[in-house]
């Protein structure tokens, strides 16, 4: 099902990322000196922390988005007709995708 691809690829993402941050911490905790150039490491490694965290939070919303089953209520906004559309849509999609 493709809700399943999406869930999978946004948990794979969102752990990666993770994975990375904490290695990106680790290297900046490792280089302490104060040098100047040490200095230039440093911001660029917790720019690189933040960048990574912002990704990882970014694909955890990605995937509260495909567990979550009340974001075509969210996306119609109150509009009936056009949540009855895509709700017919969406189980059309289900019916064509059990089917294959």
């Amino acid at each position: 099902m493709w809700w399943c691809v999406v869930v999978r690829a946004s948990l794979v993402t969102q752990n990666v990322l993770v994975a990375a941050c904490c290695v990106v911490v680790c290297l900046r905790l490792l280089h302490e000196e104060e040098s100047t150039e040490s200095r230039h490491w440093r911001h660029l490694l917790e720019a690189g922390v933040i960048a990574l965290a912002i990704g990882a939070q970014l694909a955890s919303v990605a995937y509260k988005i495909a567990i979550e089953k009340d974001w075509l209520v969210v996306i119609a906004a109150g509009n009936k007709s056009l949540l009855a559309s895509m709700t017919c849509c969406t189980l059309l999609l289900l019916v064509n995708a059990c089917v294959l």
